[in-house]
């Protein structure tokens, strides 16, 4: 791809796609690592004498959330770019958002707009109309075809990748093309519904694949283990059944029982009253052992219930000997980018900002954005 820092953008009008999609509690932001991971695109527009264009979503509003307002983000903006940042809504109107060189102006919640998601190709050709030159940086989105990440592609007189873009695409291909073997993936989290697909793709590619979590709630039950009242998902048990023995499932977890008791247990006592919601001591001593000689390591979604201290030190044991280990390791997702910061551990090869990006990537080796953009390549 040909990226920010291949072309001459000096006084140029850019817009720039980031990826502004930060955990909110409580209407107050609680993570701002995808806006940090962005600036260094943002700072080099701007030392160009550039105008630059935000435009990002934020959740998945409803009826215009005002509560999910981009507007949250503009006193981070300003203090790590060191300057004021304008905001506009003239994206509801399909008006022309007005930049001056060296200026910033960070446009509303573009999922407010229905166009957006629905990839509309008029909508898609008036962002496009907005600047010169775009700029795809939202790594974390570049596996959704919206307006914004996809359609605005092809009605652009030029788009290029921006550093933290280029960046994600480099590490991930340095963790899955010709890797240095033994390759382990950790894959855990609540949600499933795109990683057991992504588990039939890893077994192609990696040594060994171990499991936590929700998803691996669904394939013990598959292998023919009770969970109990665990979590799991019926709707993917044919697809677990088709993965569950060749992956690593865990052998023993820590449940809370019929008498609401914290207990650890081998996995085949597991009583119709237990639920899963970490991994016992033997899985973890398992695990951390093939950790130990891993030369590429993929990790992505906690290994448990980690918002209960309770059940976190599954995790907090693998994330340290990750953290730990020799080889090049990569991790990327939501909710293993929240547990990491919570822990404090962060000696990671490389911390990707994408989630279902960084699961479709593994998967594929490509994405839709990245598609599109080699069309530019001179």
């Amino acid at each position: 791809m040909l990226c920010i820092n291949n072309i001459n953008i000096k006084d140029k009008k850019i817009l720039i796609r980031v990826d502004f999609n930060i955990p909110i509690v409580n209407n107050e932001i609680v993570d701002i690592s995808k806006i940090e991971a962005s600036i260094v695109t943002i700072k080099y527009a701007l030392a160009q004498n550039a105008g630059v264009i935000l435009i990002s979503h934020l959740g998945d509003p409803v009826n215009q959330d005002q509560k999910l307002s981009l507007q949250i983000v503009l006193p981070i903006l300003e203090r790590l770019l060191k300057i004021p940042v304008l905001f506009s809504n003239n994206l509801f109107n399909c008006l022309p958002v007005f930049v001056e060189n060296n200026q910033v102006v960070l446009c509303e919640n573009i999922r407010f707009i229905e166009a957006e998601k629905q990839n509309n190709p008029e909508f898609a050709r008036y962002l496009a109309s907005l600047a010169e030159i775009v700029v795809m940086d939202a790594f974390a989105s570049a596996h959704r075809k919206h307006a914004s990440t996809y359609g605005i592609l092809n009605y652009a007189k030029l788009a290029v990748a921006g550093l933290l873009l280029q960046k994600e695409v480099v590490n991930l291909q340095q963790a899955l093309i010709n890797p240095n073997r033994p390759i382990v993936a950790i894959v855990g989290g609540a949600k499933i519904t795109t990683k057991l697909t992504i588990l039939k793709s890893l077994l192609r590619t990696v040594d060994y694949l171990m499991v936590g979590g929700v998803i691996a709630n669904t394939c013990l039950l598959a292998a023919g283990y009770k969970i109990g009242k665990s979590t799991c998902d019926l709707n993917f048990l044919r697809i677990a059944k088709e993965v569950c023995s060749n992956i690593l499932l865990p052998i023993d977890v820590l449940v809370v029982n019929k008498h609401n008791a914290v207990e650890q247990k081998d996995i085949e006592l597991i009583d119709d009253f237990d639920c899963i919601l970490d991994l016992g001591s033997k899985t973890v001593k398992k695990y951390i052992k093939l950790i130990s000689i891993a030369k590429t390591i993929l990790w992505n979604g906690p290994l448990g219930k980690y918002e209960d201290v309770r059940f976190i030190n599954g995790t907090k044991l693998l994330a340290e000997a990750v953290s730990n280990s020799n080889g090049f390791s990569i991790i990327g997702g939501g909710d293993t980018l929240a547990v990491v910061e919570q822990l404090k551990i962060n000696k990671f090869s490389y911390i990707s900002t994408g989630g279902g990006a960084f699961l479709e990537f593994v998967e594929q080796h490509n994405l839709p954005m990245l598609d599109l953009l080699n069309k530019f390549i001179k």
